[in-house]
């Protein structure tokens, strides 16, 4: 493939892990951050922290562990709910494959 056209190559990929931790609730720490599209994904849905510095991680970590020992076991994470649903992706779906088929919706 050719890393100039292809959209994975510039930005990376999502492994499928990150949706499994987004599906729990849990936070996650990208260490060290990629720069792209998943710390833009953790950090657009205040899903945890993107760094390259160990100080910072350590921090998030210590954090998480003393809400973890307080018995704050589920942390409050603000998103859109709607964006991760059966019913969007399916739309999302639709349109793709719309689109390479050439159909056009009302």
């Amino acid at each position: 493939l050719d890393k100039t056209t292809n959209i994975y190559e510039k930005q990376g990929v999502y492994p499928g892990k990150v949706f499994e931790y987004i599906g729990a609730n849990r936070p996650i720490l990208l260490i060290p951050s990629d720069h792209n599209i998943m710390a833009a994904l953790i950090g657009g849905e205040h899903r945890g922290m993107a760094t390259s510095s160990v100080q910072e991680a350590k921090c998030f970590l210590q954090e998480k562990y003393n809400n973890w020992c307080n018995g704050d076991f589920i942390p409050t994470i603000h998103h859109n709910d709607e964006v991760y649903s059966r019913k969007y992706q399916a739309i999302q779906l639709d349109r793709i494959l719309s689109d390479t088929l050439g159909i056009i919706h009302p």
